[in-house]
């Protein structure tokens, strides 16, 4: 799957758990590790498949996932799940790329509302993810 390295060093963050996340900025500095949106614990998985924003982001995405496939609390066995469900459909590599794509746009999302206080809508993340691709 070719995406921008941008892109592709921060999938390769989310799986590596790399990514600086409330949990994990908790842990080195005094900030609040609960998700902004939903005030649960913020962790890779429940920020972008188990907070019911993220959970809705993806029902209306053009690959219409179902979010119950989420229960799962580690990103790399849901990205595992969703990987091998695309594969067992033998689709092009375009679903890959608005996973990665829709991913992105929901960390910048996030990072929208820690930074500038200003929040997104499902429908934005949704509307940019093509953008970029």
């Amino acid at each position: 799957m070719h995406v921008p390295d941008k892109i592709d060093v921060f999938l390769w963050k989310i799986l590596s758990n790399a990514l600086s996340i409330g949990s994990l900025l908790v842990q080195r500095l005094a900030v609040d590790g609960t998700c902004q949106r939903c005030g649960a614990w913020e962790t890779s998985g429940h920020l972008f498949f188990l907070c019911p924003f993220a959970q809705y982001v993806w029902r209306i995405s053009s690959l219409s996932i179902i979010p119950s496939v989420f229960h799962v609390t580690s990103i790399t066995l849901v990205w595992d799940h969703l990987c091998a469900t695309l594969w067992s459909f033998q689709l092009d590599q375009e679903p890959y790329k608005i996973i990665a794509h829709t991913l992105w746009q929901h960390w910048k999302a996030r990072n929208k509302f820690v930074f500038d206080n200003h929040w997104l809508q499902e429908t934005d993340i949704i509307s940019q993810a093509p953008k970029d691709i």
